[in-house]
C-alpha cells in the first residue's frame, strides 16, 4: 500500500528541477520509472561523475535503496531509508546528488 500517492511524483519532479544543472555540472544522468504493469511502481535515479556514481530506487510504498559507489576502490556502500515525508525525500536525493559532486580527497 502506497505510504503517499504523490511521493514518486515529488521524486520526479525534484529530480526534473535539478536535471538541468546536475547535466552542466558534469554527470551523466538516467531515470527510470518502473513499467506501468508492476504491482510497486519505482523510480531510479543514476547520477554518474568521473570518481563516484550514486543511485536511489524509490519505490511508491517509501521503500528506498540508495548506494553510494567508489569508482576507485570499487567500493560500494548501500543504504536502506523508509521515505515518510516530502523532506525525508528530499534529504535522500540530496544525499545521492553530493555523494557524486562531492570531491574526493
Amino acid at each position: 500500500m502506497p505510504v503517499d500517492p504523490s511521493l514518486l511524483q515529488g521524486a520526479r519532479n525534484w529530480i526534473d528541477a535539478h536535471s538541468e544543472a546536475v547535466r552542466q555540472s558534469g554527470l551523466l544522468v538516467e531515470i527510470n520509472p518502473s513499467p506501468k504493469d508492476r504491482p510497486k511502481q519505482s523510480i531510479q535515479w543514476v547520477l554518474e561523475g568521473p570518481d563516484r556514481i550514486g543511485e536511489i530506487i524509490l519505490w511508491e510504498t517509501g521503500e528506498a535503496e540508495l548506494s553510494f559507489a567508489s569508482i576507485k576502490s570499487g567500493e560500494i556502500r548501500p543504504e536502506h531509508r523508509s521515505i515518510k515525508s516530502a523532506s525525508e525525500l528530499e534529504m535522500a536525493l540530496v544525499a545521492v546528488l553530493n555523494w557524486t559532486t562531492d570531491v574526493p580527497q
